[in-house]
């Protein structure tokens, strides 16, 4: 459901490259131009092959992105308030390589592509700010495939519950009751593995004393140092006793 226009300067999401480095002469163009979409838990904001119509900004929520292959999903990233959807898109294919999908009710900003491409040619700290993204998140996607092919099963769960951490939190500490926001399969679908073997890795955990289970998507952080030094240890530690 389109909801309307918002004035940029109204916007708490203060991570926002278009908040952040536009010029001011441009911010009255984007205001005119972009429109706040609201998205229920689970809806789709773009699907894998749809046509590539402009760039998202989340607003207010939580989205998953990922890739289907032969009917299973593969997450690659999650999104917070204030992220970037849909730049994968951009670019010869005109097409979206993946698909995103909110994890709770979101408010997301459209920009579209004419749009988006006037404002990068016209300012170049947004210019600079999108190239060092690409780089980053490129340099992430390295590290995560790697990961996913060097790694026992034990470090690609934790690494995949430490992506939760990291996209959805500015800091953890032991005591935090953390709210996971995706399902067993879906850390699953991060790691690689099944539902099941998540299932029982997040039982052993719970077992050693590094997290307490709080129904289906809640846990307690009782060892948070110990979480993070698991993916230390070598592989044959990792194994569940």
């Amino acid at each position: 459901m389109i909801l309307g226009k918002m004035n940029c300067e109204l916007c708490n999401a203060k991570n926002c490259f278009i908040n952040n480095y536009v010029s001011l002469k441009f911010i009255e163009k984007i205001n005119e131009n972009k429109f706040i979409i609201n998205f229920k838990q689970g809806q789709y904001i773009f699907s894998e092959t749809n046509y590539v119509t402009g760039l998202f900004f989340i607003k207010k929520g939580k989205v998953k992105i990922f890739f289907t292959r032969e009917n299973k999903d593969q997450i690659i990233r999650l999104a917070n308030t204030g992220d970037i959807l849909g730049h994968r898109g951009f670019g010869n294919n005109n097409h979206y390589p993946i698909s995103a999908i909110t994890l709770i009710d979101s408010n997301i900003c459209f920009i579209p592509k004419k749009l988006l491409i006037e404002l990068l040619q016209n300012n170049p700290a947004l210019s600079y700010q999108f190239t060092m993204f690409y780089a980053n998140e490129l340099m992430q996607s390295e590290q995560y495939w790697h990961s996913l092919s060097r790694t026992g099963l034990r470090e690609r769960v934790i690494n995949a519950v430490l992506m939760v951490f990291h996209s959805f939190y500015d800091s953890i500490k032991d005591g935090d009751v953390i709210d996971l926001y995706i399902t067993r399969k879906e850390i699953g679908d991060i790691a690689s593995t099944s539902p099941e073997q998540v299932c029982r890795e997040f039982a052993w955990y719970n077992e050693q004393g590094i997290i307490e289970i709080l129904g289906r998507r809640k846990i307690i952080i009782k060892d948070y140092e110990r979480l993070i030094n698991l993916v230390k240890l070598p592989a044959k530690m990792h194994q569940s006793e």
